[in-house]
């Protein structure tokens, strides 16, 4: 490298220190990202460059690892499906289905992916060995991780890639839901093994959210705060004591808002949550996700996520209408929807990025 090009490197870009750029449709997907253009394009270009550096000079740039904990049924693979913007779920939900191992999904920068390239590693586990997928269409994502998940509890995690040239990497770890011992599942009787089944689950959630560097992303849905899942909620205190390094995300927060019929009841709601990084999010049902990715013309993957990222949008808007109407706290407006929990996260990994790149500059000075 040159010192020309050394010197450019050096040099903070403004874009580079910006916020997150607004944006009119918070869940929109751009060229194809499940993140869309939060920052522009020489932004990933940068990151992409800084990153090849750090490998190169035997350093590396921090990668948040995100851990989903919840109920079974609260909404922890929907989240993720809203933030990588594929089903992953069946979406045929009155069949009982929740995940039974965990699922590692690892988001790439990688400049060559014009659209999202999705890639289901090789999974020895079970009866039969299933090979590896390489170029897995996101309408085959769903019946695929159905096939590896099956129905008996295992711990061993299932692992999904994805690459785009519009990401910043990333990885994102949904747990089986949290049993309540000798119950059945949140939404469903179907029958599901309770034996020990619930304490395995926590001791299995409890190991990968134990390492101090992962962020624990707490899933519940949306409810008047005396009803939350209080033993959950013990659970990840112990994990994290101060709660800084946890984040909280209420679901179905529409049907919470049927209940919350005036101004200052609402905005006692809000003022009441357990931490400042609170996000309140109304995810579209199974059906009508998966009909996005499998409805007529929806077979070009970009389509489909442009139409799948209009979902989202069109119950982000529901809700804020709502809360329009009945004249809610703007200070809250920045937690809700699901595009204000992309967008935070997105702000975790510059900040991580910024952070690692001095070191990584100073390496190369050296």
């Amino acid at each position: 490298m040159d010192a020309k090009q050394q010197s450019r490197l050096f040099v903070p870009r403004a874009a580079s220190n910006a916020r997150l750029l607004a944006s009119e449709q918070p869940d929109a997907f751009a060229n194809g990202s499940p993140f869309g253009d939060v920052y522009p394009a020489e932004n990933y270009a940068e990151y992409h460059h800084i990153g090849s550096l750090a490998r190169d000079l035997n350093t590396q740039v921090q990668v948040p690892e995100l851990v989903l904990i919840g109920s079974a049924g609260a909404g922890k693979s929907t989240l993720l499906e809203a933030l990588i913007g594929v089903p992953l779920t069946p979406a045929a939900d009155k069949s009982g289905w929740t995940s039974t191992r965990p699922l590692v999904v690892t988001l790439l920068n990688n400049p060559a992916c014009e659209t999202p390239k999705f890639t289901l590693k090789r999974d020895a586990t079970g009866g039969e060995e299933e090979e590896e997928r390489d170029g897995v269409s996101p309408s085959e994502l769903p019946a695929l991780l159905a096939k590896r998940q099956g129905r008996a509890f295992n711990q061993t995690p299932l692992y999904l890639t994805c690459e785009h040239k519009h990401v910043l990497n990333m990885m994102v770890i949904d747990t089986p839901g949290l049993l309540r011992a000798g119950g059945a599942d949140l939404e469903s009787e179907s029958p599901r093994p309770q034996t020990n089944a619930a304490e395995a689950v926590r001791e299995t959630v409890r190991k990968l959210a134990e390492p101090s560097s992962r962020i624990i992303v707490y899933v519940e849905q949306a409810s008047d705060w005396e009803e939350v899942e209080t033993a959950n909620f013990e659970m990840v205190k112990k994990l994290d004591p101060r709660l800084d390094r946890s984040i909280f995300v209420y679901t179905r927060f529409s049907d919470q808002l049927k209940k919350l019929t005036a101004t200052r009841p609402l905005n006692r709601y809000f003022s009441s949550a357990p931490d400042l990084k609170s996000f309140f999010v109304t995810l579209p049902d199974g059906a009508r996700r998966q009909k996005c990715f499998t409805g007529e013309g929806q077979s070009d993957p970009r389509a489909a996520a442009v139409a799948f990222a209009a979902l989202l949008h069109a119950a982000y808007l529901d809700d804020m209408q709502t809360l329009e109407q009945l004249r809610f706290d703007r200070r809250y407006e920045p937690r809700i929807g699901a595009g204000a929990f992309k967008k935070y996260l997105m702000e975790v990994c510059w900040k991580r990025y910024q952070d690692s790149k001095p070191e990584v500059l100073k390496r190369l000075r050296e």
